[in-house]
């Protein structure tokens, strides 16, 4: 009776469809289960939250309703069939709508019985919100935080670039420099808050004036 039982105990936790049922039912991020020809058989609630298909619609769909890069899915396959995981893989995933959301991608073999690939297990993580914190910081390290002109910095990186291309089409680039007159005057009569507003009033007028494919930089000060 003990040893039955606990036979019969182990075989429930190793059947595969139990395992699948658990992981799905308690992962954070989305999964998906594939068959060996890369079908969809099962997926998790944040799959349907994140594609906004419904269950019925995506089994037996293949995994590239998902993922359109060229020669995906054969390369998704390839590596399943050697057991060689799929690691952080940074994709766009389509959803129902069209739109493109970025992921991280891994995969890995499901094993059968006798060692052979039974299909593939994916994790995707949805990177949204860190793809908007990569760009802030990188805003913030490229545009002067009062004016919302490039800063002294990056100014002088795009001038590089710029005098470059100059050199190599043989095209003529126009530079000027400029400051604002009685701008101290400003600052020491009216104070500091005062002068802010009259180097944004200025940067306006720039951005108004110019060209969008033209390059505006605060170097420093009212320069």
């Amino acid at each position: 009776g003990i040893v039955y039982a606990v036979a019969k105990y182990k075989l429930m936790v190793i059947t595969p469809a139990l395992a699948a049922d658990n992981i799905i039912s308690t992962m954070a991020d989305s999964l998906i289960l594939l068959d060996r020809q890369g079908n969809i058989t099962s997926v998790n609630k944040a799959v349907l939250d994140l594609s906004g298909y419904g269950k019925d619609k995506l089994k037996g769909k293949s995994i590239e309703i998902f993922f359109r890069e060229k020669d995906f899915k054969s390369t998704l396959l390839d590596r399943a069939i050697k057991k060689e995981a799929v690691i952080n893989y940074e994709l766009n995933f389509k959803t129902k709508t069209g739109d493109h959301i970025p992921v991280i991608f891994s995969s890995s073999t499901m094993m059968d019985e006798a060692g052979g690939m039974a299909g593939i297990v994916c994790i995707i993580k949805d990177i949204t919100e860190l793809k908007k914190a990569e760009e802030k910081l990188e805003k913030l390290a490229r545009v002067d935080s009062l004016t919302g002109c490039y800063n002294r910095g990056y100014g002088l990186e795009l001038l590089d670039r710029q005098i470059k291309l100059s050199h190599r089409s043989k095209s003529p680039l126009l530079l000027t420099f400029l400051d604002i007159d009685g701008f101290k005057a400003i600052n020491d009569n009216f104070g500091h808050d005062e002068g802010d507003k009259v180097l944004k009033e200025v940067n306006g007028l720039f951005k108004s004036t110019l060209r969008e494919i033209d390059i505006i930089c605060r170097m420093g000060g009212d320069e």
